[in-house]
């Protein structure tokens, strides 16, 4: 390795830190001048969120809902007897249809028995309209199938399937006596061992059983089997009974229902100019090319996102401190807040959280746009949509997994269960911090607020891994395109990619100039080949070697492939074939490394609209690595050397094409 070679290995190593250091630095300063020449859109994403969670502490505050809470008395229940059972079934509904299956001698004996109990009791008040029997589970479902399947889940007709297990076909009376009692009503929650969401008093979900009937079947069809496997004998020396468990005194508050509705709205609101502050932005800097710009100057591409990523928690992390101030303390500290029982670090990071998958979910929306307003438009229709029917899903059991997965997927989606949490928690008076950050909420579905944290952490990876992909494929008007299938490449050993980069060696062309002697090549281009659409051939086959110290021009008329060989070495085109070397690496498998000693002025306008001409040169000088304060003196330099000094202050969207 030469001493030249050494020197710039050393440098690339020791001054990498101070490269890292400088770009984070402009990062910063060029967000900042974003703020500042947008201070309207900047003041409004502070002001709003902090007015309408202001409105929720002084509803709370004020009494406006209800801040005080209802003392509820310790309650005692009432005991239902057998006959109490019988007679509160089905007092809702005026149609039962009933069925049962297998049809044998055993089964029919015991709905001899079974009719003795509840069926003559149906027919007394009119209510039985059928009971068939059947020979299968699968003709039973059928039956119910067609006699429903165009009926309401809120009509007054409902229909039960005893099904027999086990049975055999004759008479034999089985010591494990199993069955089950389907229902026409479809949400009965079996899977849940509680109510998904907690009251802080009693639930009546259990009373349901008895008043749709479901209780009384059960205990005609275990007292029929009593009467059939004791041959008859009488059996009367019990009592059965069924009773709630007491309920303590209990708090109700009106305001932690209201929270579950209110809160999603106004963080909905709040925040849905995260489509316009970022998304907006992200697309016109793809658009315009100066993203690649960036790159092509020795940023990487992960910085660029991590930089607008930063740019939005500039003024959401303030915003996020206000409305957990006003949240877990209120305005007024003499008087109750919103979030008592939830400890403030975690309600400022579940809103952080929040805000960060937003901003991803944004970069994700842009990769998939060139126009930026069409960008925007679409992603402030979807954040509505997320509210307004994402929503709804929260708690539907009868949603399909798949939905469920794909719903949750949805930053807004996520923050409606992280409230519906903290609502359970605020109306049981459970104190939630960090040891118990995983407690169970809601009815042991396994839903806290720490799930619905990592929730916002695979929310992000996700998005990242879509705007990685989407962006790779798809850069915009500039930028290098990978193929599809790139993410392979990683799995290909060294001979397939070098393959795929060189391309074939075949038909060489003869017509080759020697080199001078004692040149060093400092970029060598070796069958560079570029396609577009599939047949239009830009570049065919270039070979060239570009020396150091040496100015080299390309010349050619008008599509020779001049720009396109350009776009090519700089990574705003990728090349179809080929491979471009400097010194001793590929710049296509190290185009990072290469952009950090590439200069470049471009036949297009890569500039940002709110920056001005002084700030340009400011911002590309501290991304080859000066100082701020040299950059501007160079800056200023140089405009006066051009003469364009009186422009050093106006925007580039108002100068001149010629400037």
């Amino acid at each position: 390795m030469s001493c030249d070679q050494l020197k710039e290995e050393k440098e690339h190593k020791l001054g990498s830190m101070t490269y890292f250091r400088r770009k984070w630095q402009v990062l910063m300063w060029k967000n900042l001048i974003v703020r500042k020449r947008h201070w309207f859109l900047t003041l409004f994403e502070l002001v709003i969120p902090v007015l309408l969670f202001w409105l929720v502490a002084w509803m709370r505050q004020n009494d406006v809902i209800g801040k005080k809470a209802n003392v509820v008395p310790e309650h005692n229940y009432s005991a239902y007897s057998e006959a109490t059972i019988i007679d509160y079934s089905f007092i809702h509904h005026d149609v039962v249809n009933l069925a049962y299956a297998p049809d044998t001698s055993f089964t029919r004996r015991i709905i001899e028995e079974f009719n003795k109990t509840l069926t003559n009791v149906l027919l007394n008040t009119s209510k039985l309209d059928s009971f068939d029997a059947f020979d299968s589970e699968l003709k039973l479902e059928q039956f119910f199938h067609v006699k429903y399947e165009n009926r309401s889940i809120n009509t007054n007709h409902i229909g039960y399937g005893i099904v027999f297990e086990d049975i055999k076909d004759d008479a034999t009376i089985p010591n494990d006596f199993k069955y089950k009692i389907r229902s026409t009503i479809p949400k009965w929650d079996t899977k849940m061992i509680f109510p998904q969401f907690l009251p802080a008093g009693p639930t009546d979900e259990g009373d349901l059983y008895i008043y749709q009937g479901f209780l009384a079947i059960q205990m005609a069809i275990d007292n029929a089997y009593i009467q059939v496997a004791s041959g008859g004998a009488s059996v009367n020396d019990y009592t059965l009974a069924v009773q709630k468990f007491p309920f303590p005194a209990y708090k109700v508050d009106i305001f932690n229902e209201l929270f579950k509705s209110l809160m999603p709205l106004f963080t909905s609101l709040s925040f849905i100019t995260i489509s316009i502050s970022v998304l907006k932005k992200v697309v016109e800097e793809k658009a315009s090319g100066v993203k690649e710009m960036m790159k092509m100057m020795g940023l990487q591409t992960w910085m660029v996102w991590a930089g607008w990523a930063l740019n939005g928690l500039m003024v959401y992390t303030i915003t996020c401190a206000v409305i957990t101030t006003l949240l877990c303390y209120g305005y007024d500290s003499d008087k109750g807040p919103v979030i008592a029982n939830v400890h403030f670090t975690i309600v400022f990071t579940l809103f952080i959280l929040f805000c960060l998958a937003a901003i991803f979910f944004c970069f994700a929306i842009s990769s998939f746009f060139m126009s930026p307003t069409i960008g925007m438009s679409v992603g402030m229709i979807v954040w509505v949509f997320s509210y307004s029917v994402l929503q709804a899903s929260i708690g539907d059991t009868t949603l399909p997994l798949a939905l469920h997965l794909l719903f949750s997927l949805v930053p807004m989606y996520n923050m409606c269960t992280g409230y519906n949490v903290i609502a359970a928690f605020e109306s049981r008076g459970v104190a939630v911090n960090w040891l118990n950050l995983f407690s169970d909420a809601m009815g042991g579905t396994g839903t806290s607020l720490g799930s619905v944290m990592l929730m916002f952490f695979v929310q992000m990876a996700v998005y990242m891994i879509i705007t990685w992909y989407v962006t790779s494929i798809h850069p915009g008007p500039y930028g290098r395109a990978e193929p599809w299938w790139f993410p392979c490449k990683f799995c290909m050993s060294s001979e397939e990619k070098k393959e795929i980069i060189l391309g074939s060696d075949d038909d060489e062309d003869e017509r080759y100039e020697a080199p001078p002697k004692d040149m060093k090549v400092g970029l060598k281009i070796q069958d560079l080949r570029k396609v577009f659409n599939g047949n239009m051939v830009a570049v065919d086959k270039v070979n060239l070697d570009i020396y150091e110290g040496q100015i080299t021009a390309l010349l050619g008329h008008n599509g020779a492939g001049k720009t396109t060989t350009m776009s090519i070495l700089t990574g705003m085109y990728s090349p179809t074939a080929g491979s471009v070397y400097a010194r001793d690496y590929n710049i296509f498998q190290q185009m990072d490394r290469f952009r950090n000693s590439l200069g470049l002025c471009p036949q297009q306008d890569m500039l940002f609209p709110y920056l001005t001409a002084l700030e340009h040169l400011i911002f590309f000088g501290m991304l080859k690595g000066m100082t701020m304060g040299l950059a501007r003196s160079e800056g200023l330099k140089l405009l006066q050397m051009l003469n364009v000094s009186d422009k050093k202050n106006v925007l580039a969207e108002k100068l001149s094409g010629g400037m």
